[in-house]
């Protein structure tokens, strides 16, 4: 396991309320099937379990943690880390569930918290610690910019509430460590939002590949493209390997059920010059077992198109191969304007209620709260898809084919 960083609150934040969260300290850069059949294991689940558990011991005190004794509460109260585009999908998403309220929302921008906050009659915050200590909260979720995850994280964990983090679980494998130290140390339990878990064209996917269906897996493509829009919004502070390729190195590794052990990748960057950040990145994985797979992901396609996002995965193996297309997703809506394809699946709103995936994890999240569930993505596995973004990095950067970080 690598070094774990300090775990005490960094000194340098600062106060103002722009610095809350945005912490100019923060590095940029750093270097559960089931069994099958006969008792047979996928390639390198066995031995990756294994692994996990000498290498990083904390991911046992979560399993351990969540299967324990749960918290006795009709309603968990959530306190929101973060209120941007995503802290309101979760916001939403929250509302559509009986058992759990949003008491309380910090943002640097209070406006925006005020805005989040007001429909499920919670207070708002400037300053996410002024939330934790003078609200009666269970639980958080960590909203924040990527960079932003590990102090959040951390304070929360020092404070006894068990925690949501958005996806990566953090920037840098230091990062990772730190949270995933504080919430066992602290035995809170810590659930990572790779949404591709609770999407069933994924988990079902996943679960195939698993079981056998295809066969020994020799090669998985995926790809994940979006608007320029959303580069926009988030090229700011993060880049399309750590925003959209992660979700794809997350769920192949959970597929195949080992991690990566080489990755080659190259960028391209003639749209969006004026945002410093790559248009796309290409990355070739290579795995112990000799599966290859090859990740794109891309965020150009033009605003004003007939699709917002072209998400796409196969996996071919020796017996059948399996296909996800997610861009025509059953509804299409042809107006003036041009043809577009409405969300069906991610949070949708049906009879004026939030559905979908983002409903679902936070019903886990709290099944996991309560002691009723152990974490589908672990501090361990979303760390492995941070290590392969973090590797992805260094090869567009020196052009070489570089070794995964343990």
């Amino acid at each position: 396991m690598p070094p774990i960083a300090d775990q005490k609150p960094r000194d340098a934040v600062i106060r103002g309320a722009a610095g809350i969260f945005w912490n100019p300290r923060a590095k940029a850069n750093d270097g559960r099937g089931k069994p099958l059949p006969n008792g047979r294991q996928p390639q390198g689940c066995h031995s990756e379990r294994s692994e996990e558990s000498r290498r990083y011991p904390v991911a046992s005190v979560f399993a351990a943690n969540a299967t324990g004794k749960g918290l006795n509460m009709s309603t968990v109260r959530i306190g929101l880390i973060g209120a941007g585009y995503i802290g309101a999908v979760h916001a939403r998403a929250l509302g559509a569930l009986k058992d759990a309220t949003l008491a309380a929302v910090a943002d640097p921008q209070q406006d925006r918290a005020r805005t989040l906050a007001a429909p499920a009659g919670g207070n708002a915050y400037a300053d996410y610690r002024e939330m934790i200590a003078r609200e009666k909260l269970d639980a958080v979720i960590v909203a924040t910019p990527d960079n932003a995850h590990r102090d959040a994280c951390i304070d929360a964990a020092k404070a006894g509430l068990h925690i949501f983090v958005e996806k990566p679980l953090a920037t840098s494998l230091a990062d990772c460590d730190a949270i995933a130290a504080a919430a066992g140390d602290s035995r809170v339990r810590l659930l990572v939002g790779h949404t591709l878990r609770w999407e069933p064209r994924y988990a079902l996917a996943q679960e195939a590949i698993r079981r056998g269906d295809i066969g020994t897996v020799s090669y998985v493509y995926a790809r994940r493209n979006n608007i320029r829009a959303v580069a926009r919004r988030a090229g700011g502070y993060t880049n399309v390997a750590r925003f959209l390729a992660v979700h794809d190195i997350d769920w192949i590794q959970w597929s195949l059920g080992e991690r990566a052990s080489r990755v080659f990748a190259r960028t391209s960057s003639r749209v969006l010059t004026d945002l410093n950040t790559p248009d796309a990145y290409v990355i070739v994985l290579r795995f112990p077992s000799g599966v290859l797979a090859c990740v794109e992901a891309a965020w150009i396609l033009p605003d004003d198109g007939s699709a917002t996002n072209d998400f796409q995965a196969e996996a071919l193996g020796s017996e059948g191969a399996l296909y996800i297309s997610v861009q025509d997703q059953g509804l299409r809506i042809d107006r003036r304007g041009g043809l577009k394809f409405p969300d069906i699946m991610y949070a949708p709103v049906v009879h004026d209620q939030t559905r979908g995936v983002y409903v679902e994890e936070h019903r886990h999240f709290l099944d996991v709260v309560r002691g009723g569930a152990s974490p589908i993505c672990t501090a361990a596995e979303a760390r492995a898809a941070v290590a392969v973004v973090l590797a992805a990095e260094e090869s567009a950067a020196t052009g070489a084919e570089v070794a995964v970080a343990r």
